[in-house]
């Protein structure tokens, strides 16, 4: 488990073009953050015998109010990004990577934002907590979906 560090402005600290994931997740002509912006949020890679596996990117963030029984804190930790590469999807790296990375947001709340219903199931699967929104446009199933369903790790 690496901290990366980023440094370049409106660039992430991973490496390009790493066979396996989803590059336009981690270099973005849209990300327009300088360093000093960056050196608010997290960067992790999880290796295994120098083979990067895990990359997750977090920040500090807020939330709003309309989530049915949850009233969050005025400051997140918010998962932008999370990506077990390929072909290490389904062998346990990105439980282990969720449990690693636990004891470094003691007293938090993780907030995941996941893209569909595998992600739904994986965020589940390692203690994060759904919390519907009050106006139902976290919902898949809907017409009226325009927000990603919340999920939770209370860590506080």
């Amino acid at each position: 488990m690496l901290r990366l560090h980023p440094t370049q402005n409106w660039e992430t600290p991973y490496e390009f073009d790493t066979n396996g994931f989803t590059e336009e997740w981690w270099h973005n002509i849209n990300i327009t953050e300088t360093i000093a912006d960056q050196q608010e949020n997290d960067y992790w890679s999880f290796r295994e015998n120098d083979t990067e596996i895990v990359r997750v990117w977090l920040e500090k963030s807020r939330l709003n109010d309309h989530y049915e029984h949850l009233t969050p804190p005025e400051t997140i930790t918010k998962v932008i990004f999370f990506e077990v590469r390929e072909p290490y999807k389904r062998q346990g790296y990105g439980t282990e990577a969720v449990k690693m990375l636990m004891p470094h947001y003691n007293n938090q709340l993780i907030a995941a934002f996941p893209i569909n219903d595998a992600a739904d199931s994986f965020w589940h699967s390692v203690g994060f907590v759904y919390y519907p929104r009050t106006d139902g446009t976290d919902l898949r199933c809907s017409n009226v979906r325009s927000i990603a369903p919340l999920f939770v790790y209370d860590n506080r």
